[in-house]
């Protein structure tokens, strides 16, 4: 959403990280051994955690090594350089808000469509029947609250 508000149709995995990939290959790691820590450490930078530091930020059962928390925060901050002046923001909460808007839209829309949409966490179910309709409408919401189709797995 970052990306998109700022006019950037970003389409790579913003939790990979080049050098933890090569290093889970070189090592034998499963694929995205990484991934979760990631996705959490940017979290925490998005939301402003831990006084300036969200580096620090409690990540449970999750460890980076051999790699510094400090070490991924400027792997992140690289990769995402166009966006690195909303980290320590607080943009997260903001963005949480826009998600769960755009969440009820797409609720809202389906129910005036007779079908039934139940949110879980990032997601909806529907009836088998209305998996088209439903991503159909999940696009159609995001593009016109943020000009950028989304990618839908």
């Amino acid at each position: 959403m970052l990306y998109h508000e700022r006019g950037i149709d970003y389409r790579d995995d913003p939790y990979s990280l080049p050098l933890l990939v090569a290093h889970e290959k070189k090592e034998g790691l499963e694929a995205k051994h990484y991934r979760e820590g990631v996705k959490a450490l940017m979290q925490a930078l998005i939301n402003g955690d831990s006084d300036g530091k969200p580096e620090r930020a409690k990540i449970e059962g999750f460890s980076f090594k051999p790699f510094t928390r400090p070490n991924v925060r400027r792997m992140i901050e690289e990769k995402h350089e166009s966006i690195i002046d909303a980290f320590g923001t607080g943009a997260g909460l903001r963005l949480q808000r826009q998600d769960s808007d755009l969440a009820l839209a797409i609720i809202t829309n389906m129910r005036e469509c007779g079908i039934t949409a139940l949110p879980v966490h990032d997601s909806f179910i529907a009836p088998k029947s209305n998996e088209t309709d439903l991503r159909e409408e999940m696009a159609q919401a995001y593009k016109e609250a943020f000009s950028f189709c989304p990618i839908i797995n």
